[in-house]
């Protein structure tokens, strides 16, 4: 990390080292994006600023008679493309220094962002779906990203895209996505198979499962009981009084 780096993340008050999510001692592996991810962003980044600037160029050229000085085309490409890629480039950079993620035998816990970071954490007993993306620029790279969702996904359509999905989690920019993608898939089932799922889910299935007629029966014949008890008490007490 470089000096620059460690005066904006001072400037920026940025968190310190997340902690390691729940787990046993020594289960905690740290990952990391590939180098090759940044690459991709500011390659991604500086695309658009040229894109930007053959717009803008060609409006100008548009309303301009006369061939434009160099001069001017230079300054318009700095003020357009430059300045504003330069300081995008190390804002990537440093966000990318401070990209996290983090697998225990239990749970998962990503962050990422800096002006606006944000941290996720996922329990194995709860994601049900872990899946490797990859986009054509990405495919150049030789990087992919792991996909892990959660139940309850979707949300309010209204919603979507203006706040992040609480329920899907990224493992951005990886060389060894697949590697990635088999370890969660096999932690999940170890985390399966020893039982350690929400204890809400399983009362729920419990509570749930069909009753027999016999016990429906039963329980009948206990209210009817009851009840009657119930009410020769009451009506004994009145005799009384």
């Amino acid at each position: 990390m470089s000096s620059l780096t460690r005066i904006l993340l001072a400037l920026l008050r940025y968190p310190g080292k997340p902690g390691d999510p729940e787990g046993s001692a020594g289960s905690v592996r740290v990952l990391s994006a590939s180098p090759r991810y940044l690459a991709y962003r500011l390659s991604k980044l500086w695309l658009k600023l040229l894109v930007v600037f053959a717009i803008e160029d060609s409006f100008v050229d548009s309303f301009v008679k006369g061939p434009v000085p160099a001069l001017v085309k230079i300054l318009f490409f700095l003020v357009i493309v430059g300045a504003p890629g330069l300081v995008s480039s190390f804002v990537t950079y440093a966000e990318y220094t401070v990209r996290s993620y983090t697998l225990s035998d239990r749970a998962l816990r990503i962050r990422e962002g800096l002006l606006f970071v944000r941290e996720t954490t996922m329990t194995f007993a709860n994601i049900q779906n872990v899946s490797v993306s990859r986009g054509p620029l990405q495919g150049l790279f030789g990087i992919s990203d792991v996909v892990l969702k959660t139940a309850g996904g979707g949300g309010d359509e209204r919603t979507k895209g203006l706040r992040p999905d609480l329920h899907v989690a990224h493992f951005h920019g990886l060389r060894n996505a697949d590697e990635i993608r088999e370890l969660v898939l096999a932690l999940l089932k170890k985390t399966k198979d020893a039982g350690l799922g929400d204890t809400d889910d399983a009362l729920a299935h419990e509570t749930s499962a069909p009753m027999s007629l016999d016990a429906a029966l039963a329980a009948v014949r206990g209210a009817a009981t009851a009840f009657r008890e119930t009410a020769e008490r009451v009506s004994g007490t009145r005799r009384e009084g």
